[in-house]
């Protein structure tokens, strides 16, 4: 070993002085600024405090100044009265002064009591002795790890690094949940909470959503959710639960409840009476006011709910400042001005509806069948028969299987068909067409009925009706309605052939018409050769879809008597004669019935009422 060489030990111990000297000049680095902070921060105290000292100082010295003519007159006073006055005279002196020597003490007390106020060591102790509860563990503790740190060895406090090293993980792990932990585990339930509903997990949804609760979080939102995802999953009554308990009937609650209750209450989705539907819906309502809740769709709910309770003109009221921004609303106040029978407010709003939905048919919204049903009546309303007809076409388009849109197609190609007849060149091509629209897509009425038949007797003095009938016979496709109405205009015109062809025609298309399988009967009866059991079978199918009808066991009867069979026929004829007592034919049919079972008497009564 070298001689300049040092032992290991000692370049161990110098080693380990070196690195705890830098460490410390770190250390001082560091607490450098600190100090300082703290220095001048001391300091800018204890120029105050000298000041106040200042001010202290110059007090006493102001009481001083103030005191010193009591002590001059005392001394005085003392002074005579040693000379003049004897001992015994002069203590008895000396108690009534006394008190005038108490209220000099007294004043410079107070002086030197202001003085101590104004210095400002006793504010800050003041201040300290407060605030000890706050700041005395941290001294207390500070205190003890100093002088603990001081009388340890700086190598046995190396030995603490492991253990600090275990425990500051702990210390920061528990800080961080204590103050920011909460949000993290309470969004990720909340992550979780919306996997669960995707899922339809209805149990663990409600287990999360009571441990968000017990984190303090508001799940009002996460809950009124779960109740839609119940209500898209056909579970509408444990939605309807789930929304009671967030907007409950006794006070307001969550504003999305109520609204959502309102909705279904006055949709009819709810399985309730409409009286009660009524009074909860009022009560919700009211509910919304009172949270201030207002909007264009509140004032529509209120509007429907008046409408319900028979308050048109107030729900007219409700929705007359929407009407100009709002096709629903225009919608509604239209509906309630027709109802209330106002014409001159219903050609306003007519008008209102009209550009709406026209803008939104141009915009490419899709219309409701409601907003197209209220469309045409608009347009019909403003006298618009090609804006009418367009709507129709555009409503039929959209909604085929619409009742509403076939019976206004048809019934706008009636009215075309009518336009069309009474002009010079009409085309009867054309007026087939409007006629079998008319027929197909509308409900034949009694009237369309008379009105073909009337059509049908005038063909021969009217060229273009004779090419109309005709154009429509060479149709094999004719609507049931249509065949069954020809084909009775027929019969009635004694064209029988005609007649037979189309009501034949009528019951193969539509087996449930009774009136075409009774028309039928009748014209198999009227041929040269009737044929009487498929005549019979025909009133046979009409009166089983219609059992009390007294024309229909009039044909029966009529069938039965060319049948001969008498007894038969006299059942069914006296009861078409309840329904018809005055008819012609019963009572001469009736009359060959009673004449070919022997009783002459009511043969010759019902004769005698056939003449």
């Amino acid at each position: 070993m070298s001689k300049n060489r040092l032992p290991l030990s000692v370049r161990i111990r110098r080693a380990y002085a070196n690195a705890l000297r830098r460490i410390s000049r770190v250390g001082s680095a560091l607490v450098s600024p600190i100090e300082s902070l703290v220095m001048g921060v001391l300091r800018g105290v204890f120029r105050v405090t000298e000041r106040g000292q200042g001010v202290e100082h110059l007090f006493g010295r102001m009481g001083a100044l103030l005191l010193w003519p009591f002590r001059l007159v005392a001394r005085a006073i003392g002074a005579v009265s040693r000379v003049l006055v004897p001992r015994s005279l002069r203590s008895g002196m000396a108690r009534g002064f006394a008190s005038f020597a108490r209220l000099g003490s007294r004043a410079g007390g107070a002086i030197l009591r202001a003085a101590e106020w104004l210095n400002l060591d006793g504010i800050l102790l003041s201040i300290a002795r407060l605030t000890k509860p706050i700041w005395y563990p941290f001294a207390a503790f500070g205190g003890f790890f100093v002088a603990w740190t001081a009388t340890r060895p700086l190598k046995k406090l190396l030995w603490g690094l492991p253990v600090l090293v275990l425990v500051l993980p702990i210390l920061v792990a528990t800080t961080w949940g204590a103050y920011w932990g909460k949000d993290t585990i309470a969004n990720r339930y909340k992550l979780a909470l919306t996997e669960t509903l995707e899922k339809k997990d209805y149990a663990k949804t409600q287990l999360l959503e009571r441990k968000l609760a017990g984190f303090g979080i508001d799940t009002a939102l996460s809950d009124f959710n779960t109740a839609k995802a119940l209500e898209s999953d056909g579970k509408v009554d444990e939605a309807y639960e789930r929304i009671q308990r967030l907007a409950p009937v006794e006070s307001p609650g969550y504003p999305m409840g109520h609204v959502w209750i309102i909705q279904h209450l006055l949709a009819g989705k709810l399985n309730l009476s409409d009286a009660e539907v009524h009074r909860l819906a009022g009560i919700h309502l009211q509910h919304l006011a009172t949270l201030g809740i207002k909007g264009p769709e509140i004032d529509m709910m209120r509007a429907a709910w008046l409408t319900q309770d028979k308050k048109l003109a107030e729900a007219a009221e409700v929705l007359k400042p929407l009407v100009p921004r709002f096709s629903s609303a225009a919608v509604e106040r239209y509906r309630i001005d027709l109802a209330l029978n106002d014409l001159a407010q219903a050609r306003l709003d007519a008008r209102e509806v009209c550009d709406h939905l026209e803008r939104e048919r141009q915009n490419g919204a899709a219309l409701s069948n409601h907003e197209y049903e209220t469309w045409v009546a608009a347009a019909q309303t403003l006298g618009n028969r090609d804006g009418e007809r367009d709507i129709a076409d555009a409503w039929m388009k959209h909604f085929p299987d619409s009742a509403g849109a076939r019976k206004s197609i048809a019934a706008l190609s009636l009215l075309d068909f009518d336009k069309m007849f009474i002009s010079p060149d009409s085309n009867p091509h054309e007026l087939a067409e409007k006629l079998l629209t008319g027929f197909a897509l509308g409900k034949v009425t009694e009237n369309m009925q008379q009105r073909v038949i009337l059509l049908y007797e005038q063909q021969e003095s009217h060229p273009e009706l004779k090419a109309l009938f005709a154009d429509l016979a060479k149709s094999n496709d004719l609507p049931p309605t249509l065949a069954e109405a020809l084909g009775t205009a027929a019969a009635v015109n004694h064209d029988l052939p005609a007649a037979e062809r189309y009501l034949r025609m009528a019951v193969s298309k539509n087996p449930d018409s009774d009136v075409s399988w009774n028309n039928l009967a009748y014209v198999l009866v009227q041929k040269p050769n009737p044929p009487l059991e498929e005549a019979l079978a025909a009133t046979n199918k009409a009166l089983a879809i219609a059992p009390d009808d007294f024309r229909y066991r009039q044909t029966r009867g009529e069938v039965l008597v060319k049948m001969q069979r008498w007894k038969e026929a006299v059942d069914d004829l006296e009861y078409a004669l309840n329904g018809a007592p005055d008819a012609f034919a019963i009572h001469q049919s009736l009359a060959q019935a009673y004449e070919a079972l022997g009783n002459k008497e009511l043969a010759a009564a019902h004769r005698q009422n056939a003449n």
